[in-house]
């Protein structure tokens, strides 16, 4: 599913799959700005690689800090297309920082 904003002149710099609406729904209203925000500060540095999943770890602090992961596909003259999001434990989130893959990062 294409986010597709309307009588705007806005481009969409992302598309979702639909069941991650759904998991931005488990994850709570709270986090949805600041996950989205950091969904869109990430979009131009995600590699192109065709018919692979990349995933990416990030943190938001809009209320208790709240650790997740984002699965994404990102392939050439195509927008990110980000298939999932989950909640992770800070330990998983402290692998992706060794990994140099958490989000405001440049993938490696």
């Amino acid at each position: 599913m294409a986010l597709e904003l309307k009588y705007t002149g806005v481009d969409v710099t992302f598309e979702i799959e639909e069941e991650f609406l759904e998991d931005l729904e488990h994850i709570g209203s709270t986090y949805v700005d600041d996950i989205l925000s950091q969904m869109n500060d990430i979009c131009l540095s995600i590699d192109n690689r065709r018919n692979q999943i990349q995933t990416f770890a990030g943190v938001s602090h809009a209320g208790s800090p709240l650790f997740f992961e984002l699965t994404v596909l990102k392939e050439e003259g195509r927008h990110p297309y980000f298939i999932e999001v989950t909640e992770i434990t800070a330990d998983d989130y402290l692998d992706y920082l060794l990994l140099k893959k958490p989000l405001k990062a440049t993938p490696s």
